[in-house]
């Protein structure tokens, strides 16, 4: 019969880390997850995808040479992250005094939600990439902080609009009156219906849109919005849902609100939303890009071996259980990734600043 120790340290196997529920994050749809060789990530980045028309040209003469119109090559170094959990002998100590109890199904759920070291790392690897993504999609920009060789935290940015075209062309910002804290002047409907005349005429359709609820509640107490839902012929409103008003929002403009509202905790504890208040992202139906992976050093040096397993999930996040028997025995977990998302639809993102 198994022990508490092997319940937490046994058959962790590609296949049994597979098998332990793992959220389902907004990003995972919009950025599917693809594994490339090496260090690096590229794309090669348009401007939209409306057709250009071909040159007329005489019988005889020589073909004109067309330019790339708008393309342009991005290449970016994938950023690593590792980290390790341990199971020293005081920890095992504590585990067997619960050795007696394991025929209750309490006591083995409990150790293994607390103990579940794998799953805890792999589910705060797939939790680093979902912040990844939502940066990009709220700001264009990613900002990641770790250690250094030295153990200093170091601040790398990823900006992937380096020529500020973007920026300057997908991105406005509404200022006093019009913003959507003034509940009886902002106008949304009309913010809205003009970020998709603009995306129009760069022949982009925009059907989607994420908002954080906070962000949400704003647009849906103003004025404008609440007019969807007053009485033909009086001043009254009708009461209405949040899903009501998603629906009302999306037969004026047809864009789709998705309300954003999940969160994770930093290495301090502090809690953060993915998504970020006072900002919508608009975006067309489809994917976006890609959730890049690279090969980590654990998956390209390290075998299999009576005392380590080596596994690799989700495309490309290393799982690595190590037994040093010592003294003192320490059983390490550590799981690892190379990971950027790959953007190539960015010219197709109108972010509003509220």
């Amino acid at each position: 019969m198994p022990n508490a120790l092997d319940l937490i340290t046994l058959h962790k196997t590609a296949a049994y880390v597979q098998s332990r529920p793992t959220p389902l994050f907004l990003g995972d749809a919009l950025f599917p997850s693809e594994k490339v060789v090496g260090l690096q990530v590229q794309w090669v980045m348009g401007y939209n995808d409306v057709p250009v028309l071909l040159k007329p040209s005489a019988l005889g003469s020589r073909a004109f040479t067309r330019d790339r119109i708008g393309a342009k090559e991005i290449k970016m170094d994938l950023p690593f992250f590792r980290e390790q959990m341990l199971l020293d002998e005081r920890v095992r100590q504590q585990l067997q005094r619960l050795d007696a109890d394991l025929e209750d199904p309490y006591v083995t759920e409990t150790i293994m939600r607390v103990f579940d070291d794998v799953n805890t790392l792999r589910v705060g690897a797939k939790a680093q990439v979902e912040r990844m993504r939502m940066q990009l999609l709220s700001s264009g920009t990613i900002s990641v902080t770790g250690a250094n060789k030295d153990g200093r935290d170091v601040a790398i940015t990823y900006d992937y609009d380096q020529s500020g075209i973007w920026k300057k062309k997908n991105v406005r910002t509404l200022t006093g009156t019009q913003k959507w804290d003034n509940h009886e002047t902002s106008t949304p409907i009309t913010d809205i219906l003009d970020t998709v005349r603009v995306a129009s005429t760069e022949g982009v359709t925009l059907r989607r849109a994420i908002i954080s609820p906070k962000t949400f509640q704003k647009m849906a107490a103003s004025e404008q919005v609440k007019a969807l839902f007053i009485v033909v012929g009086t001043s009254i409103v009708v009461p209405h849902s949040d899903a009501e008003v998603i629906d009302a929002v999306q037969a004026k403009t047809g864009v789709r609100f998705t309300v954003y509202s999940d969160m994770y905790r930093d290495e301090d504890g502090k809690y953060h939303a993915y998504y970020p208040d006072d900002v919508v992202s608009f975006f067309p139906d489809g994917t976006l890009g890609t959730t890049t992976y690279g090969t980590t050093p654990e998956e390209a040096d390290l075998i299999a071996t009576q005392n380590t397993t080596v596994s690799v999930v989700d495309t490309g996040v290393a799982i690595t259980q190590t037994r040093e028997y010592g003294p003192p025995l320490v059983i390490k977990t550590i799981v690892s990734q190379l990971v950027l998302p790959r953007f190539p639809m960015m010219s197709s993102l109108y972010l509003l600043k509220v």
